[in-house]
């Protein structure tokens, strides 16, 4: 199984990194229209999640202070992918959060529920 290679997307508000099997999101995503911006980065990461064999992501978001319905929509087409996938590509997905920030919680919990067998939210 590989690790995914460094790469990151920097807006004036927010950061998206990846790192290893661990995407990491900083800062605020309010966006009208995140989808140009971040939904290519997010289907070059599932590509290469694929590609290397991945069988399991963390998506670390304890710290990002905001992320609007546009930008929950972005994360909500990436989730949609994975049951879609062939037995043997499919990959699981931990959401970690933080109850510091209110959002967090109610707002990840509810995209498990998009692929139960694939997503899980977690207390990072």
């Amino acid at each position: 199984m590989g690790e995914l290679t460094r790469d990151k997307l920097t807006d004036s508000k927010f950061i998206i990194e990846v790192d290893r099997n661990m995407v990491r999101f900083k800062g605020c995503i309010d966006l009208q229209n995140p989808e140009p911006i971040i939904t290519p980065f997010f289907e070059k990461i599932h590509n290469n999640i694929i590609k290397h064999g991945i069988k399991e992501i963390f998506l670390d978001f304890k710290d990002l202070n905001f992320l609007n319905s546009s930008g929950i929509k972005t994360i909500t087409k990436w989730i949609m992918k994975i049951p879609m996938l062939p037995i043997d590509k499919k990959y699981k997905m931990q959401l970690l959060y933080t109850d510091d920030i209110t959002w967090q919680r109610t707002s990840l919990m509810i995209l498990t529920f998009l692929a139960p067998d694939s997503v899980k939210a977690m207390r990072g």
